[in-house]
């Protein structure tokens, strides 16, 4: 599965319209679709908030044998704005780091 299809069965299976995941990256909704269908290519910096969104490293987002998961989102809603996916985004950056923090001590 390539980038732009993971993106999209993580967006859709997360519940993420993609008008919502477009006002959180500061892009159109339209933009979004492109992305999916393999149309637009991603910056760095859009990678990055992709990947904290859904507790991901870029490299399991870009490699096509790496399957990532989908996040089981707290809110109870249809929707979701930019506060809600920024808040989600921030707590997934403390799970990425404290998961970082139990592999450095296994190590």
């Amino acid at each position: 599965m390539n980038i732009n299809e993971k993106i999209k069965e993580l967006r859709e299976k997360s519940k993420i319209t993609q008008k919502s995941m477009a006002d959180y990256l500061n892009v159109t909704q339209t933009y979004i679709s492109k992305i999916e269908s393999s149309e637009r290519e991603l910056t760095v910096d859009l990678l990055n908030k992709i990947a904290n969104l859904f507790v991901c490293d870029i490299n399991d987002l870009i490699d096509d044998n790496k399957k990532v998961k989908p996040i089981l989102l707290p809110y109870r809603k249809k929707n979701y704005s930019v506060e809600d996916l920024e808040n989600i985004s921030n707590a997934n950056k403390i799970i990425i780091n404290f998961n970082e923090m139990i592999d450095m001590l296994e190590e």
